[in-house]
């Protein structure tokens, strides 16, 4: 054979030997579609103008006008970066791509939409868009304050004032009112029960910090969307969801966790938190353990006032197990103020359908025994008067079932139904010192709601939320004394009624919005409220009650209405008249109890209170965005306003409790009262990684019928922070400096209220002094890299998510004493915190 045709035979069966091997390529190896659709995850529209390119950067492409992007120039094992400005950056391999069938959802910057808030009407809007003032705490401001506890995280915005009479409390107050006049909200489920006094409340540090997602408080009253109680305003607690897969063959998982150390109380605080999505199923768990010490206060004080906030003495026990005064060695260390707690969260997300989907929440929070520090340094003559005065453990457990739906039908787009019941246990023990008999008080209550919410847009530029709402609280009171040495039990009176009490609560509600134009959105609302409640006396001798039981059927109608007006792009006024009511509860009606040298008892003709505020706001952005200031006014005018007020009980204005013969005081209805006030916020862009903001809130309350201050209004705050931060890429920002101030001003003595309430014996002879604090923050980002190949396994969104941050404060630099108004317990002096927060 010529070795031409050998040759010629070679080629062919080269040719054909490389032909098959296309051919086996095609077959074996996947082929992947070269064209990609992208839309928009919220309206469904088709988004054009999407950069598309690899990791070199040497191949690129864009979306057309129908949002369709080619991908044959493309490699297969190339990691595509999807972007626009408007939209959060998306990476993909096409495998991803094909395993979602080459249909691409982007969400839009948030920045781009406008601020979104949910508590206002219990729906998706524009903040810009909502004419009350509202307070949105973020995520990330969370961990940058990186506060103890939530009332700490509230006091840290500079726009709140918290009263503590513990360490172990925290009781926020919004424009003048607290406790039982605010109303708090965890996820939907109102946290207000029938037994939140009118007081001071510390069942806001039930609320894990950790857990949240983001908190919005909203000023002013809240009754046509919320009800009762919602008289100075609403805080709503948002915790974290589960967050599903993208696909059925990828698993969507976080873990979390972070430790924190603070020198003032010795804290120490662990944080552990992960969370697994499938496509339809996903879980999250956060566990959170809080060690806080006994708190040290400042050290430089007032030469006027030099032993203001200490403590000469403190209760203890001898060796043959009496109680006697033991003198302080450190003045500056309060004692008794150090607790331990433990919250758990636990969440289940099933999305049956696009339409359809379903949420279990369970929270669970407890504390260890939490001493009244406050009372423990109460002293009658030269004697301390309480050798124990501590709560008991703290539980909050709560268990709700949410039910979403999506529909096009007549009657709404969207649905919620929130079935939930929430178990409290509060204990209260007292012993007085030298006395061998400690007495416990129990309360056991459980409330079960029922929320159904639902939104209709009517067109493009009118909707409509409404609902009704369902509320049954239970309430059961126990007390017994115990003999110390001997172990004897005895009878004891209750704090609230013996034969138990019931409260229930039933409204339904609406609220229409109207976007008249591009300038001008109307809203009003309406809300109608029935509640009964019942308290039954079995044991009338002991204080000669004249009545064994005591019936409520009261109502109430609501309404509010909101202007939002935007003249010029850059300014915006609005204009807010609303209603609010607080029906009195079984605190408010049934208690009898002992503070300072009063002793509260019933007051069975006690009426609901009312209030009608109006609120102006006006908000500004000037010099190119550089510069926005944020002015809101109100006014409030009250109706048969509960107060407590001297009282007498079958002709006598005092009464024997625990062995103390004690001035009674009862809950009554005033007449009129007014609240006005103004906050203020200016916030500057000096420059591109330099922020400067302050705030300033005043407030003042008058009873006009007896012409006296009221009570829990604080003295004029705020706060002043200048921070500066330095980026590094979109996602990083690696290192942020803050320099910010806390401030008060004097609270003098003549403008105090009721001095059980306002704490007066707890503060100077002439009132609160005015105080500020100087405080340092720093954070630090170290970004954990991958290579470059494993990226792709986090799916869609930033190539890495692992990080760790590292915080270094110190808060109060000069080490001043000071209490915040009517607090019991002094704040924290200089204090050192060290934290670490890592993510992946």
């Amino acid at each position: 054979m010529k070795y031409s045709t050998i040759l010629l035979r070679i080629k062919s069966w080269a040719i054909g030997g490389l032909l098959f091997s296309v051919l086996c390529t095609g077959i074996l190896q996947p082929t992947y579609a070269q064209k990609l659709i992208i839309t928009d995850d919220k309206d469904q529209k088709r988004v054009s103008d999407v950069a598309v390119f690899n990791k070199q950067q040497n191949v690129s492409e864009m979306s057309n006008e129908k949002g369709v992007v080619e991908l044959r120039s493309f490699n297969d094992h190339d990691t595509l970066v999807f972007q626009h400005p408007a939209y959060v950056d998306l990476y993909f391999t096409k495998p991803q791509l094909s395993s979602i069938n080459y249909k691409l959802y982007m969400t839009m910057e948030v920045q781009m939409l406008g601020e979104v808030v949910m508590s206002a009407t219990k729906s998706s809007e524009k903040r810009r868009d909502v004419p009350v003032r509202m307070e949105i705490i973020r995520s990330a401001d969370m961990e940058f304050l990186n506060p103890q506890t939530s009332a700490d995280m509230l006091q840290k915005t500079g726009n709140i004032s918290v009263q503590k009479s513990q360490a172990g409390g925290g009781s926020p107050n919004l424009r003048g009112f607290e406790a039982n006049k605010v109303l708090l909200v965890v996820d939907g489920v109102r946290m207000n029960n029938a037994i939140y006094r009118s007081g001071h409340l510390q069942n806001v540090i039930t609320i894990d910090q950790a857990s949240l997602e983001r908190t919005e408080v909203i000023f002013g009253p809240g009754s046509v969307i919320y009800g009762s109680d919602a008289m100075g305003g609403v805080i709503h607690f948002y915790t974290k969801r589960p967050k599903l897969a993208k696909t059925d063959t990828v698993l969507s998982s976080k873990i979390n966790g972070s430790i924190r150390y603070s020198s003032a109380n010795k804290e120490q605080t662990t944080h552990f938190g992960f969370q697994v999505g499938f496509k339809k199923l996903a879980f999250l768990t956060s566990l959170t353990h809080n060690y806080f010490g006994d708190v040290r206060m400042g050290s430089i004080r007032s030469s006027a006032y030099p032993e203001f906030g200490k403590s000469p003495y403190y209760a203890g026990i001898t060796e043959i197990g009496t109680d006697t005064m033991v003198a302080t060695e450190d003045p500056n260390l309060q004692l008794n103020t150090g607790y331990r707690q433990i919250n758990l969260l636990q969440k289940v997300y099933y999305k049956a359908s696009p339409q359809l989907d379903f949420e279990l929440n369970i929270q669970y929070s407890s504390s260890s025994e939490i001493s009244r520090f406050d009372k423990l340094n109460d002293v009658v003559g030269d004697t301390l008067k309480y050798a124990e005065w501590y709560y008991g453990p703290q539980d909050r457990l709560l268990s709700a079932f949410t039910t979403r739906i999506k529909s096009n039908s007549g009657l709404f787009d969207n649905a919620a139904f929130i079935l939930a019941y929430q178990k409290i246990d509060e204990d209260r023990i007292t012993r007085k010192f030298m006395d061998t008999t400690r007495t416990i008080r129990q309360e056991r209550v459980g409330v079960y709601s029922l929320n159904m919410d639902f939104n209709k847009k009517l067109d493009s530029s009118k909707s409509l939320v409404y609902g009704v709402e369902a509320v049954i609280n239970d309430v059961t009171s126990s007390a017994y004394a115990e003999d110390v040495k001997s172990g004897n039990r005895s009878a004891a009176t209750t704090r609230y009624p013996d034969g138990g009490s019931m409260q229930q609560q039933y409204a339904a509600y609406f609220n229409y919005k109207w976007e008249i134009n591009q300038k001008m959105i109307w809203s009003a609302g309406v809300r109608y409220n029935q509640i009964l409640m019942q308290l039954r006396f079995m044991d009338t001798s002991t204080y000669s009650l004249p009545f064994q039981e005591i019936n409520e059927n009261n109502n109430a109608l609501n309404g509010s209405t909101g202007l939002v007006l935007r003249p010029i792009d850059n300014l915006q006024f609005n204009l807010v008249l609303a209603t609010g009511f607080r029906a009195p509860n079984v605190d408010d009606m049934g208690k009898v109890f002992a503070k300072n040298e009063y002793v509260t008892v019933p007051n069975a003709s006690l009426e609901p209170e009312y209030i009608y505020s109006a609120e102006l706001g006006i908000a500004a952005s000037l010099f190119d965005h550089k510069v926005a200031v944020n002015l809101n006014g109100f006014y409030s005018y009250l109706t048969n306003a509960i107060v407590q007020r001297e009282y007498q009980l079958n002709g006598q204005d005092s009464l024997m409790y625990d062995g103390e013969l004690l001035k009674i005081v009862a809950n009554t209805n005033v007449g009129q009262a007014e609240v006005y006030g103004l906050s203020g916020e200016i916030e500057l862009k000096l420059m591109e990684a330099l922020n400067f903001k302050s705030s300033l809130t005043y407030t003042h309350g008058e009873d006009k019928v007896n012409n006296v201050p009221l009570s829990h209004i604080p003295p004029a705050f705020g706060r002043t922070i200048i921070s500066h931060k330095v980026s590094k890429g979109k996602y990083l920002r690696p290192l942020e400096l803050s320099i910010y101030s806390y401030y008060a001003v004097w609270k003098n003595v003549s403008e105090y209220g009721s001095a059980s309430v306002d704490n007066l014996e707890e503060a100077t002879t002439d009132g609160t002094p005015a105080w500020y604090t100087l405080n340092f923050s720093s954070s630090y980002t170290l970004k954990l890299r991958k290579e470059y190949g494993q990226e792709r396994l986090d799916f869609g969104l930033e190539p890495s998510k692992r990080i760790i941050v590292f915080q270094i404060s110190i808060e109060n630099l000069l080490d001043q004493h000071y209490k915040t108004f009517s607090s019991g317990v002094s704040a924290p002096g200089r204090n050192f915190i060290l934290s670490l927060n890592a993510y992946f």
